[in-house]
C-alpha cells in the first residue's frame, strides 16, 4: 500500500489541496500512525472500491474532491483510508455514500 508511485501522487494531491502548515503536520503524524497501525488489506480494498464509486471522489487525483469543488475532504484516499472510521461522503451526504467501518 505504501510504494513511491503512491507517495508522488499524494504529494501531487498536496500541492493542488495547499493545506495550512497546520494541518500538513497533522497529515505527516497521522502518516506516522498508520505506518504503525495499518488496517487490514482486505477492509483497505473495500474502502477503495466504494470511493471509486462515489461521486465524490476524483479518479485522476485519487482524492475526496471532485476538480474545481470545494465538496469533499480532499483526502488522499488510499492513505487516509488506512485511518480513521470516518468516510466525508457518509458523515455529510447520508448512508448511500462513502464508507463505514465493517460495513
Amino acid at each position: 500500500m505504501f510504494n513511491t508511485k503512491r507517495i508522488r501522487e499524494w504529494v501531487e494531491v498536496i500541492k493542488v489541496t495547499k493545506p495550512s502548515p497546520k494541518r500538513l503536520f497533522r497529515m505527516l503524524c497521522q502518516a506516522f500512525k498508520v505506518i504503525k497501525n495499518p488496517i487490514e488489506s482486505a477492509e483497505w480494498k473495500r474502502r477503495m472500491r466504494t470511493c471509486y464509486e462515489c461521486p465524490v471522489f476524483d479518479p485522476q487525483l485519487k482524492r475526496c474532491r471532485p476538480w474545481g469543488t470545494d465538496m469533499g475532504c480532499g483526502c488522499y484516499t488510499p492513505y487516509s483510508n488506512m485511518q480513521g472510521n470516518q468516510c466525508w461522503g457518509r458523515t455529510n451526504l447520508g448512508e448511500r455514500f462513502g464508507w463505514k467501518y465493517g460495513d
